[in-house]
């Protein structure tokens, strides 16, 4: 794994630790606009996260059929599309649509790794990342507000 990418990934946790601790300590009437920071973040990565799924998809030849090309295309906007999506309903609904998001999201990492579109070491990256992710999104969950 390049240690950019791994002191890149790190670097992106910190809003999600920081958002996600803060709403525990921040006054009650503060809570609301912190969680709406974290869902905001959240869709932010997720929009990057299916970006970089398009970008390897359109790096694969036109002959790539494995599966179709088309089938990743459309795979890749969804995270930002459902996400966006977490941004416009209740703040509760919304974290569990970004747990949701970011599990899919995993999944379709492995999806592209099993099928050569990613290079070795990005899953295993990727599912360290998330695992934290959602831990983060689950301390903001037993948050009192």
């Amino acid at each position: 794994m390049p240690r950019l990418a791994l002191w890149l990934g790190i670097g992106g946790l910190i809003p999600f630790a920081v958002l996600s601790i803060s709403i525990h300590f921040v006054p009650t009437h503060l809570a609301p606009l912190v969680l709406f920071w974290l869902i905001g973040y959240g869709a932010v990565i997720l929009s990057f996260l299916g970006g970089v799924v398009w970008g390897l998809t359109l790096n694969k030849s036109d002959n790539y059929r494995t599966p179709p090309k088309n089938i990743f295309l459309t795979l890749s906007v969804l995270p930002s599309l459902f996400s966006w999506g977490a941004l416009v309903v209740e703040a509760q609904a919304g974290l569990y649509a970004l747990i949701i998001c970011f599990s899919f999201m995993l999944a379709l990492d492995l999806f592209s790794q099993r099928l050569g579109l990613s290079p070795g070491w990005y899953f295993d990256l990727r599912k360290k990342l998330t695992f934290v992710v959602l831990g983060c999104f689950f301390i903001v969950l037993i948050a009192p507000f």
